[in-house]
């Protein structure tokens, strides 16, 4: 968390800490403006109480006093609304974000599923048609362990993502979006998962998939889901098992499964088969979340390319995992896209915290060893 240097003083005054102790856990620029400050710091004043402070992005204080009485103010990690590009890893792969790639995080509370932020993504054309590029679309950041097949390098051999969607329009835009498993070079996809708002003559919002046969080549697009409600949110788990042997056959064995809102809506390959056809290309790892669209709006309908609404998205959390174990995380990421707040409303709440329960701060000890991160 970076906070103004000015309100670091205020806010270790408060809760009787040294600054000496929190650089001990803390990076300060050259001209000591700001402070980064750990995620979490717990503050254990003794036995009988227990005072956990946790410093984050969004701010929550549920209280409970008694004898053994905790405090938490903690959250993940915060977006500042505007562009998503650069912020916590997320960012164009090799490249920006393209600026004709209309993106942002957005502040409006009424327009997310848990009331802190959300992200908004569209393939509306107003700024540009970037339609049907890899690198400059928006990919996720990407995890410690990769997956792929046994022998292919890889430390996990299951990823899954999971999130919250819904449509920003409640009527037909010719929105689209594809949410797939993105190359650990970050400049591809593994899979290929495609909300389309259609027509409600056309399967109205729809889920559409694909993967290629043995031989690389693609069939037909299915939709795996139509005429999905677009007035509310919804649940997509996308997870992969792979178990091919890095050759066009086998990577008939890597195949991925699609869950809408608790149920199977389909099964399909990933896209080993296509990039081990002739000529063969490396094969590609998977440890990230890979947002874009290849197509208009116009090329789903009647619809005008500058008006599409796009998606909203929230809740999002991939993984890597071992098939043995898949209940078992060797790496995952997860946001919910929480805003960063203004240092004074961080103030603001401390503040209101400290009037209920100052009185047990001041017993906080300024030995290191009160001090853990954690």
């Amino acid at each position: 968390m970076i906070l103004d240097y000015a309100v670091f003083h205020q806010l270790s005054d408060h809760i009787k800490i040294q600054e000496q102790e929190w650089k001990n856990f803390s990076l300060f620029d050259g001209s000591k403006r700001i402070i980064l400050l750990p995620d979490r710091l717990h503050v254990v004043p003794g036995a009988g109480n227990k005072f956990v402070f946790g410093l984050a992005m969004k701010f929550f204080a549920p209280l409970l006093l008694g004898s053994f009485s905790v405090a938490t103010l903690a959250l993940g990690q915060g977006f500042t609304p505007g562009s998503i590009d650069g912020q916590n890893g997320w960012n164009g792969g090799v490249i920006p974000i393209s600026s004709s790639v209309n993106q942002q995080v957005v502040s409006n509370v009424s327009a997310t599923n848990d009331g802190s932020g959300a992200f908004q993504i569209s393939n509306n054309t107003s700024s540009g048609n970037y339609n049907g590029n890899f690198g400059g679309w928006v990919f996720g950041p990407s995890l410690s362990v990769s997956a792929g097949y046994a022998g292919s390098g890889a430390g996990a051999n299951g990823f899954q993502f999971t999130l919250k969607f819904r449509s920003v329009g409640t009527v037909a835009d010719g929105s689209n979006l594809e949410f797939d498993f993105g190359s650990s070079a970050r400049n591809d996809r593994n899979t290929f998962v495609a909300l389309t708002n259609f027509s409600n003559a056309g399967g109205g919002f729809s889920i559409r998939a694909s993967g290629p046969d043995a031989a690389g080549n693609f069939p037909a697009t299915t939709i795996a889901a139509s005429n999905i409600d677009r007035t509310t949110w919804h649940t997509l788990t996308v997870t992969g098992s792979f178990q091919g042997d890095g050759t066009g056959a086998g990577g008939q064995n890597d195949t991925f499964v699609i869950n809408l809102d608790g149920a199977d809506i389909g099964t399909f390959t990933t896209f080993a088969s296509f990039f081990q056809a002739p000529p063969a290309d490396p094969y590609v790892l998977t440890d990230n979340l890979f947002l874009r669209s290849g197509r208009a709006p116009s090329d789903s309908g009647a619809f005008n390319d500058a008006d599409a609404g796009g998606f909203l998205i929230d809740e999002v959390t991939w993984r890597a995992f071992s098939l043995a174990s898949p209940n078992v995380d060797l790496a995952s990421y997860s946001t919910n896209f929480a805003l960063v707040p203004e240092p004074g409303s961080v103030l603001a709440g401390i503040g209101a915290f400290i009037c209920v329960a100052g009185t047990a701060f001041r017993r906080v000890r300024r030995n290191r060893a009160s001090v853990q991160i954690g």
